[in-house]
């Protein structure tokens, strides 16, 4: 009997992967199709406009992520951690407790960017531009919009509708840069207007495509559910704390050079940026996939560590593997952005430390969200701040962006540092650190390496090396992917 069981557990558990893997490429799809129409724009837009553009076009960006945060208060989170919670009928009046302080927010916001829209402008662009502060504020109002959007069609896991989406968003900003270059001067501006009316655009489809949900939100929604607003304030302040420290964390280094550097440094490092963009696409991918289905499972069965255990151990190898294909293929993919960007190629080896890091935590942070001691994320993210402002502080003066990429890898070395162990204090999973941190060791060296030869041979023998050693260590992960891999194609 016992070895039925066994058998039986096995079965169910390797169902519900391919279950999982199949959620994961709807999500995937859309990221990887956005990464090639992201790819082809940042081509077209880095043979176009100067590094100085770019900058500028940076710091827009940082804006209106900057305010949306402060928006949403942290009510985002809220509403993925309790939607599982409520009974189905009373979702939608969760979502509508969920909007009611960020609306608030956004009127207040509104009104304070309009009183000071020529100093926002000269602190953003280095000039005053009303008509493009006008935009900032359209801008975050679809930004928060959108966040909502996709955040309902996340949370109904509807993978394949989420990649359209995001496709559709990312190849209306092509074609919109496109259609600008062909009728007005090529400047920061057009980059702008393209990046917020395809906003805009992407906005309207996700809430079309999930008008029901919106309808009875706005207009048919129960007076009654499991939580309420005050609950939901008190769950998202300290995530909202923590999400903007976070922020600052994260955008610390593009602060840091355009105070201590100048446009162009910062549209090199921003054009750098795009080249991790692979490992970013990943991180999206799995992020949203990932908070509702762990969430789900812990729910199913909370003493499931093995099931955690693998999930991280495989995403460790993928990661530390397309980080080295980046890195050693960071020169032909420089020559693809063109000469004036040619300096971003010493930029790149640190900055994949930023998504693998994110990425690989959340698999490894989940004892501090299973058991919602959000309080510690306040105290890791800014621990990882300083250690990054301090970083930025002493080495971007001297270096500039390469000083940058240098302090926030690092930072988010200590990001996930904290985070895991911090974790496993409350669920206790064999997250297979030993071989996580000795990895993360040689890619450190790898890194510096590139930076100090970044055309000798001696790097990419280091690099194949280096994807030697990955596959060995990491022979077990190798075939449970390809084992999800080949069922699911089997079944196809």
């Amino acid at each position: 009997m016992s070895g039925i069981s066994d058998e039986f557990s096995f079965l169910v558990g390797r169902m519900y992967m391919n279950k999982l893997l199949s959620k994961f490429l709807t999500y995937f799809l859309g990221s990887g199709l956005a990464l090639i129409v992201g790819a082809i724009t940042t081509i077209i837009s880095t043979r176009i406009f100067p590094p100085t553009d770019f900058g500028k076009f940076s710091m827009f960006t940082l804006a209106v992520n900057l305010i949306m945060i402060l928006i949403i208060f942290g009510t985002d989170q809220a509403f993925v951690r309790f939607y599982y919670e409520e009974e189905e009928k009373n979702r939608t009046t969760l979502f509508i407790n969920t909007l009611k302080m960020p609306v608030i927010l956004t009127v207040f916001f509104v009104f304070f960017i309009i009183i000071f829209k020529e100093k926002i402008s000269l602190l953003l662009f280095g000039e005053i531009e009303e008509q493009v502060v006008w935009i900032l504020i359209i801008s975050i109002l679809f930004q928060v919009l959108f966040r909502f959007a996709l955040l309902v069609i996340r949370m109904e896991q509807k993978g394949i509708l989420y990649s359209i989406v995001t496709v559709v968003n990312r190849s209306l900003n092509l074609l919109l840069i496109i259609l600008f270059i062909i009728f007005f001067t090529a400047d920061y501006k057009l980059l702008i207007y393209a990046f917020s009316f395809a906003l805009i655009l992407a906005t309207f489809l996700a809430i079309f495509k999930e008008k029901a949900f919106w309808c009875k939100s706005l207009l048919k929604h129960s007076k009654i559910a499991l939580h309420s607003q005050k609950e939901i304030l008190i769950y998202s302040f300290p995530l909202m704390i923590t999400i903007l420290i976070t922020w600052l964390f994260q955008s610390f280094d593009r602060f840091a050079i355009r105070y201590w550097a100048n446009f162009e440094e910062l549209g090199i490092y921003t054009a750098a940026f795009q080249i991790v963009a692979l490992l970013k696409v990943i991180e999206s991918a799995f992020t949203t996939f990932w908070a509702p289905v762990s969430f789900q499972r812990f729910q199913d069965s909370p003493l499931d560590f093995n099931f955690f255990s693998k999930i991280s151990k495989a995403l460790a190898f993928v990661l530390f593997f397309i980080a080295i294909i980046i890195i050693l293929l960071k020169d032909l993919i420089i020559f693809l952005l063109g000469v004036d960007y040619n300096a971003a190629k010493v930029v790149i080896p640190f900055l994949v430390f930023m998504p693998i890091m994110y990425t690989l935590s959340e698999t490894t942070v989940i004892g501090i969200n299973f058991y919602k001691k959000t309080h510690w994320h306040i105290l890791i993210a800014l621990i990882s701040c300083v250690f990054n402002i301090i970083g930025n502080a002493l080495l971007v003066p001297d270096f500039g962006a390469v000083g940058a990429a240098i302090s926030t890898g690092l930072s988010y070395i200590v990001f996930f540092s904290l985070r895991t162990h911090i974790s496993l204090r409350y669920y206790k999973v064999d997250f297979g650190l030993k071989k996580v941190y000795f990895f993360i060791g040689l890619l450190t060296v790898f890194a510096l390496v590139n930076i100090i030869w970044p055309l000798e041979l001696f790097t990419y023998i280091f690099g194949v090396i280096l994807i030697f050693m990955l596959c060995m260590f990491y022979k077990k992960e190798i075939v449970f992917i390809f084992g999800l891999i080949n069922k699911k194609s089997n079944n196809i």
